[in-house]
């Protein structure tokens, strides 16, 4: 089984740990390979002013910390960017419509925080 990691749950896993909740453990450690978008990247660095509990000032950094840690890329490719302009418009952030349409192409779980995501009601999405 693989899985995808939204944004929220990538920072908790590499930088607060302590804010990871138990069930998404639980999830992480059941499967076979953990990924991050590159997807990810962008978004954190979009929102990094509006999220500084997070310290985070080098993604470059924080992108190697991630393949340190045995995480590992999922690629987006023009079947994931083509699958999320043809989502509903459940939800319009288009970062979060793009890791679905990975998560989906990909077969892989979604392991979210994000209820937005959840109103796609696809079997991929782990909501916790």
């Amino acid at each position: 089984m693989k899985m995808l990691l939204d944004t929220h749950i990538l920072l908790w896993v590499l930088v607060c740990p302590k804010k990871l909740p138990g069930k998404a453990l639980q999830f992480i450690n059941q499967v076979n390979s953990v990924f991050f978008s590159p997807v990810n990247w962008w978004e954190v660095g979009t929102k990094s002013s509006i999220w500084p509990e997070y310290g985070i000032s080098r993604i470059d950094a924080l992108h190697a910390s991630a393949l340190q840690s045995n995480l590992r890329e999922l690629p987006v490719l023009s079947a994931d960017t083509i699958l999320s302009t043809t989502l509903p418009p459940l939800h319009r952030d288009p970062i979060d419509r793009i890791l679905i349409a990975q998560s989906h192409n990909n077969q892989c779980h979604l392991l979210t925080v994000d209820d937005k995501i959840a109103w796609y009601q696809m079997p991929n999405i782990l909501l916790i």
